[in-house]
């Protein structure tokens, strides 16, 4: 399939402005999302990852439900790989949530329906899972 796209020369691309408005929109529909779906799942799981593009340190979260459907929570860049910087990102994200949600603790909610964790090998989500837990 990708072999025959390198043939293909590209017309038209969309601009910077319509790339933004199409996160922006991507953004409420993935947190609308949350909100209609996430309230009624059991046995949620947590994953976390941290990569570095171009020197520049990310760090993003997503929550499965039972049947494997995953749901983005976040990402959002750090300023430290830290623990604790780390779970104030996490933090962060879960505040945006919480304010496009009508329903009072719907984060709350969502918390405590997470019965396991994924997280790659780094210290640092070790240490934040802590955080967490305290």
């Amino acid at each position: 399939m990708f072999s025959n796209l390198k043939a293909e020369n590209v017309k038209k691309i969309p601009t910077r402005s319509t790339v933004l408005n199409m996160n922006v929109e991507r953004l409420i529909l993935a947190q609308k999302q949350l909100r209609e779906v996430i309230p009624d799942q059991e046995n949620l799981t947590l994953y976390a990852d941290e990569t570095s593009k171009f020197g520049i340190k990310y760090s993003d979260y997503h929550v499965s439900d039972q049947e494997g459907n995953m749901y983005v929570l976040g990402m959002r860049q750090l300023e430290t790989k830290s623990a604790q910087n780390t779970l104030n990102v996490f933090q962060e994200i879960l505040s945006d949530i919480e304010d496009k949600t009508e329903e009072a603790n719907s984060t709350e909610k969502i918390l405590l329906k997470i019965t396991a964790t994924m997280s790659n090998r780094a210290s640092t989500e070790k240490s934040s899972t802590v955080y967490c837990k305290n």
